[in-house]
């Protein structure tokens, strides 16, 4: 299982990419005006190892957190608990900023909590929630980039039907094929090999959290809600 500790290091490579693409997720459709903007710049990679910006996380934590990642454990039935325990008002596991004290107080109220609703220990618990955290920052990922290459395809459109017209003077003609050349680069890097995360939750799992995507997105919202009111 992934501890909530643990899971931090997963969560360093996907928070970043998701700041990264935040401003990219409602990009707006390519200019009908080819000549208005150069294609879109692909999401910013994380702060490369080593770098005085980049986390140092633990190479034996990282590689424990990845096997467990890869390994599927997520199933309807687990979501489904998660979704109507999300729902309770109060949950005693939203208690992340206050004392160890405090904590430790809660420690009843949680085993309680899980009880309730059939969690077999708090650290299945962390883990589901940790799984979920983690697939829904991939997605969002996933639907920047999406948005990202089909903003850059349009602009290769547009600028390949202006070097159709044989009206077109050099300079424009210079122009477009330059527009052209450096989006196929920017689509080739956000499609290539290197483009995808190294590590990441396995393709089971993933495909359950994008099934209920639209209800975890709503918890989400009500868990940051009711985290806020506990400070």
């Amino acid at each position: 299982m992934i501890h909530r500790s643990h899971a931090l290091v997963v969560l360093v490579f996907v928070i970043s990419s998701v700041t990264a693409c935040k401003k990219g997720e409602k990009a707006p459709p390519a200019s009908t005006d080819p000549t208005a903007s150069a294609a879109p710049t692909p999401p910013a990679a994380a702060a490369p190892p080593g770098s005085p910006s980049a986390p140092q996380p633990d190479p034996d934590s990282t590689d424990s957190v990845h096997d467990e990642l890869a390994k599927p454990s997520l199933t309807d039935d687990k979501i489904k608990r998660y979704l109507k325990a999300s729902a309770e008002a109060g949950n005693p596991f939203l208690l992340a900023g206050r004392s160890l004290k405090d904590l430790e107080a809660a420690a009843p109220a949680q085993e309680a909590f899980i009880k309730k609703y059939g969690f077999a220990s708090a650290d299945e618990y962390t883990d589901i929630v940790n799984r979920i955290t983690i697939g829904e920052s991939q997605l969002m990922v996933t639907a920047s980039v999406e948005t990202l290459v089909a903003t850059t395809r349009q602009i290769i459109t547009e600028n390949e039907k202006r070097l159709a017209d044989p009206a077109l003077p050099a300079e424009a003609k210079a122009q477009a094929q330059e527009m052209i050349n450096d989006a196929k680069q920017q689509l080739a890097a956000m499609q290539g090999p290197d483009a995808a995360a190294p590590h990441g939750l396995n393709a089971a799992d993933l495909a359950l959290v994008k099934k209920y995507e639209v209800e975890l997105a709503a918890a989400s919202k009500a868990n940051q809600e009711a985290h806020q009111k506990s400070r």
